[in-house]
C-alpha cells in the first residue's frame, strides 16, 4: 500500500487503487501563494531549461491570455508587452514545451506563439486551414524534436482529425495513412518511458470518446482497451510522471457531468484508477496538471490551491510467512526491515485492525481454531502519521490444526510416544 506525501502539507487527501490492489498514495496541498485563477480553464506545461511551472488562464473576452509561473517558492503572475489572444474565459488551444530551443509553443484561434520565459512571440500569423482554432492538444515528441497537434475545431466549422507539427521554424501538416476520429478537448502528452504521443477522450458534438492513441512520428496506432479503463470525457488534464514513469490522467467532463476528480495511470500496458478518498478536490474541468521535475512530483491547481503527488521511497520489508501450528502451540508472525527509518506497525486480520497489535511481532500463545485466518501488517513511516506513505507487508496464513484425540502428548503426531502413554496406562491395570 503506498502513499506518497510531501513535507509542506497542510492537507492531504488519500488516494487507492481501485480493485483491491495493494497501493495507496496522496495528494498534499501545498502552501505557494495564490495559484491562477481556477475558475478558468487552465493550462500548464513544465520548462525544464528554467525549472517552474509556465501556466496558462483565460482573461477577458477578446483578451489577452495571463501568464503565470511556479517557481518552486510560489506563484507568480507574468507581466508581457502582449500575449495570444483568447476569444474566451476558458482555453481551448495546444501547449506545450519545446525542450530542444526551451520554449513554450502554444496555438490558438489559427496562431502559434511562443513564450520564452521573458516575452511572447508570435511566430505563425492566422491559418484559415484546417489548424484548428480551438479545442486542439499538444504535446513536444522528444525523439523527434517536434510539438505535434490534433484535431480541435476550426473557425466556424466541426472538429478535425487533421495532425500538425511545429520545427521551430514552421508549421506543417502531417497526413497518417491512420488517424483517430475528428474531435476537441482531448488530452495528449509524450510518454518518454514507451517514446510515444499518445493522446485520451476529447468530444465531437453528442459524441464522447475514450479511445487511447499513440503516435510514433509516421502513424497513429489506437491502443486496445483493456479493463479497468477510465470513461468517456473531455477537457481532462494528462502529463508524465517521469519519476514513476507513468502517464497521470485528471479530470474531466462525462457525459451528463460537469465534474469528475478522478485520477488513473498509465503504465504502457493498462490503466489503473487512483480514486480520491474524501471528495476534498471536485473542481477538476478546471485543473492543471503538471509534472514538476525539480521536485520530482506531479503538481496539480484545483478548487484555488496547489497540490501536488510525491512520495517518500516506501519502507523495504521481507515477510510474514504463513504458519500451521498444532494445538497448545504458540506461533509467530513477524515482519523484518533493514530500513534505518523509524517504522511503524498495525496489524489485520482478515481486513481488520487488530488493537494494540503495533509492533514488528505478532505473537499466539496456544491460539485455538477461532484465531486462523489471512494475517497481513501494515508498516508506515513514524514521521509520515497521516498514513502517506505505507506498504503493506503480507499476507500470510495462520493454520491451527485440528485436535487428534490419538495425540496424547500433544506433539502434533501420532506416533510410538502415545503407544507408550497408552501402555503405561494399561500396565497399571486401569483402562485407558
Amino acid at each position: 500500500m503506498l502513499h506518497p506525501r510531501t513535507t509542506a502539507a497542510s492537507i492531504a487527501v488519500c488516494l487507492s487503487l481501485a480493485g483491491g490492489a495493494s497501493a495507496q498514495t496522496c495528494i498534499t496541498r501545498v502552501d505557494l501563494g495564490i495559484p491562477p485563477p481556477s475558475t478558468q480553464s487552465l493550462l500548464g506545461v513544465y520548462d525544464a531549461e528554467r525549472e517552474r511551472t509556465i501556466a496558462l488562464h483565460g482573461q477577458a473576452m477578446g483578451g489577452m491570455i495571463g501568464t503565470w509561473e511556479l517557481n518552486g517558492a510560489g506563484w507568480q503572475q507574468v507581466a508581457t508587452p502582449i500575449a495570444p489572444p483568447t476569444q474566451s474565459v476558458t482555453l481551448a488551444g495546444g501547449f506545450a514545451f519545446d525542450r530542444r530551443r526551451d520554449v513554450g509553443v502554444y496555438c490558438t484561434s489559427g496562431e502559434l506563439w511562443t513564450y520564452d520565459g521573458a516575452a511572447w512571440t508570435q511566430r505563425v500569423a492566422w491559418q484559415p486551414s484546417s489548424l484548428a482554432h480551438g479545442g486542439l492538444a499538444a504535446a513536444y515528441d522528444e525523439l523527434r524534436d517536434k510539438v505535434v497537434f490534433f484535431g480541435g475545431t476550426p473557425l466556424g466549422g466541426s472538429p478535425v482529425n487533421s495532425t500538425w507539427e511545429w520545427n521551430g521554424a514552421e508549421l506543417v501538416e502531417r497526413f497518417p495513412e491512420n488517424s483517430p476520429p475528428a474531435r476537441r478537448l482531448h488530452s495528449m502528452t509524450y510518454d518518454p518511458i514507451r517514446q510515444r504521443v499518445i493522446m485520451f477522450g476529447g468530444q465531437a458534438g453528442s459524441q464522447f470518446f475514450n479511445d487511447l492513441w499513440e503516435f510514433d512520428g509516421q502513424n497513429w496506432t489506437q491502443v486496445n482497451e483493456t479493463q479497468p479503463w477510465p470513461s468517456a470525457r473531455f477537457g481532462a488534464r494528462m502529463a508524465a510522471d517521469r519519476r514513476r514513469g507513468k502517464v497521470v490522467l485528471y479530470g474531466g467532463d462525462l457525459e451528463g457531468s460537469d465534474n469528475t476528480p478522478d485520477f488513473w495511470e498509465w503504465d504502457g500496458a493498462g490503466w489503473q484508477e487512483r480514486s480520491i478518498g474524501n471528495g476534498a478536490m471536485s473542481i477538476a474541468v478546471h485543473g492543471l496538471l503538471v509534472f514538476d521535475e525539480r521536485a520530482g512530483q506531479v503538481t496539480i491547481v484545483a478548487e484555488g490551491a496547489t497540490w501536488s503527488l510525491a512520495a517518500p521511497p516506501l519502507p523495504a520489508v521481507t515477510g510474514p510467512q504463513s504458519v500451521t501450528v498444532q494445538p497448545g502451540q504458540g506461533a509467530a508472525l513477524s515482519v523484518t526491515s533493514n530500513d534505518s527509518r523509524a517504522l511503524t506497525y498495525q496489524w489485520r486480520r482478515n481486513g481488520q485492525l487488530i488493537p494494540g497489535q503495533t509492533f514488528s511481532a505478532l505473537l499466539f500463545v496456544s491460539p485455538s481454531e477461532s484465531a486462523q485466518g489471512v494475517y497481513d501488517c501494515i508498516v508506515g513511516l513514524a514521521d509520515q502519521p497521516n498514513g502517506c506513505v505505507e506498504v503493506i507487508a503480507g499476507p500470510a496464513l495462520l493454520t491451527v490444526a485440528p485436535a487428534c484425540p490419538q495425540d496424547l502428548d500433544g506433539d502434533g503426531t501420532v506416533n510410538f510416544a502415545d503407544l507408550n502413554l497408552v501402555l503405561g496406562v494399561f500396565n497399571t491395570g486401569c483402562q485407558p
